[in-house]
């Protein structure tokens, strides 16, 4: 056995890469089990159909069911138009009144057929023994540092009727390939060009899709090697979606302490309620939040997942967490992120309110924390003083975490004239009324005029009094 890795390159605005490796026979590939179609209906009336059988193949097998007994009688005909019968050489043949399961070895080439007569709900399943065969037929997603961007499978459905790269990839013995979405019927949707790769990649394929909103499967139709006509698909089921999911990057796990991961959703359909739940692999999850959603058209939202880490967890451990987002109207996705429990050191937040930006910089660096991000706010104190931290002081935290901070942008120069343009007027005013019923920022915040903690319409009236101009007339 010889194990080979190929890399594809895609060009488009940027390059990318995607490693696909595999194990073949020196001499010959082995067969394996292979999906031709997949075939659901509700209810239906009588139907024949058809699929290939290529050079490839050493059997296939038929699986039809029905709910109702006697629904249907179905009949299995080669492609000279022979019908199978349980008495046939190579022949496993089974029959009920809900069903029928028909099994032939070394099969003719070319189009078999199955006929069904009557009415009512049915499946067929038809599968079989192949070297020919249709790997992986995904959606995927560009993703890396820059410099090293990559091509990984999307952690959910795709989205509806908006551009998504589609990655296919097929054994040896393909001359040509035709891809197509069909619907659980077998109806085919759309077509899809993918472009075939070259030299090591010949067996890759790639393009652009606009996937539909109801369910598909996706096929694969073409010659083989000794020009037999062929047809593959993949079981998944897949549904375009209004509703985009978007995982966080992985994080260190370090036992004893409870992090946050910070999933991102986006609604590109209508206005409506979402309900939000998550689960993950090895039990850590405490919480999701908010466990209900309402969110706008083209609008987003955060959803914050808490863990628990056991102190004594193993180095090395893995954990999948998995958040699920699904509407009232029935529109959902998932998208699932994977990090591993790490010895990382942690350390003790020190308190910072009330430095000056430098020497705050200057003591959180020195624990080997990060300074950042940095905001600033008007306040009735010097010009740089640190107002506000978080995390806290106090907080323990791994070493290298990222330290928020609210600096003062100095006081303003004259007091009340909270939009800084020299005086006080009705502008100033506004911009209380317009905060009104909201908390102070920190205990300097200008708006609080009367210092209790609130911005409430008492401030507007206490700001009245303070104003510079005639009836607080705007210049």
């Amino acid at each position: 056995m010889v194990k080979w890795c190929i890399v594809i390159l895609v060009t488009a605005m940027y390059t990318y890469l995607l490693w696909a490796c595999s194990t073949t026979d020196a001499v010959a590939q082995t067969s394996k089990a292979v999906n031709i179609l997949s075939i659901s209906q509700p209810s239906g009336s009588s139907r024949t159909i058809a699929f290939p059988v290529d050079s490839s193949m050493s059997q296939v097998t038929i699986d039809a069911s029905y709910p109702v007994a006697g629904s249907f009688t179905l009949t299995v005909s080669r492609p000279d138009g022979s019908v199978v019968l349980p008495s046939d050489l190579g022949v496993k043949f089974i029959s009920t009144t809900t069903g029928l399961y028909v099994s032939v070895s070394s099969p003719s080439q070319g189009n078999w057929s199955v006929s069904l007569s009557g009415t009512g709900a049915f499946s067929i399943v038809v599968s079989g023994m192949a070297t020919l065969d249709l790997l992986a037929c995904e959606f995927v997603r560009e993703d890396g540092r820059p410099g090293h961007e990559a091509l990984f499978a999307l952690p959910g459905d795709p989205v509806a009727n908006r551009p998504n790269i589609v990655h296919a990839s097929m054994t040896s013995g393909v001359s040509t390939a035709q891809f197509d979405l069909r619907s659980l019927s077998g109806t085919v949707l759309q077509a899809m060009s993918l472009s075939k790769g070259g030299g090591l990649g010949s067996n890759q394929f790639f393009g652009q899709v606009n996937p539909p909103t109801s369910p598909f499967m996706c096929y694969v139709t073409g010659s083989d090697a000794l020009g037999q006509v062929y047809q593959r698909m993949t079981p998944r089921i897949s549904t375009g979606q209004t509703i985009i999911v978007e995982p966080p990057p992985p994080q260190d796990l370090v036992p004893g302490l409870s992090p946050t991961f910070r999933f991102k959703v986006t609604n590109l359909g209508i206005s409506e309620t979402f309900a939000v739940s998550g689960f993950d692999s090895k039990g850590y999850l405490q919480s999701v939040t908010p466990p209900v959603v309402v969110i706008g058209q083209n609008e987003s939202v955060n959803l914050d997942v808490l863990l628990a880490i056991p102190v004594g967890t193993l180095i090395g451990t893995s954990d999948s967490i998995t958040v699920n987002v699904v509407g009232a109207g029935g529109g959902r996705n998932f998208a699932s992120v994977r990090s591993s429990v790490f010895v990382k050191s942690t350390i003790m937040v020190p308190g910072v309110v009330g430095l000056s930006r430098s020497l705050a910089f200057n003591t959180l660096t020195e624990q080997q924390l990060i300074p950042g991000p940095i905001s600033e706010v008007i306040a009735n104190v010097g010009a740089g003083t640190v107002l506000s931290q978080n995390p806290s002081s106090g907080a323990v935290v791994p070493i290298g975490t990222l330290v928020a901070m609210t600096v003062s942008a100095g006081a303003l120069s004259v007091v009340g004239d909270l939009d800084n343009d020299g005086d006080v007027d009705k502008k100033d005013i506004d911009i209380i009324l317009a905060a009104k019923g909201s908390a102070a920022s920190s205990p300097n915040d200008p708006r609080d005029v009367d210092k209790d903690g609130k911005i409430t319409i008492l401030d507007a009236r206490k700001l009245t009094t303070m104003c510079t101009r005639p009836n607080c007339a705007i210049q």
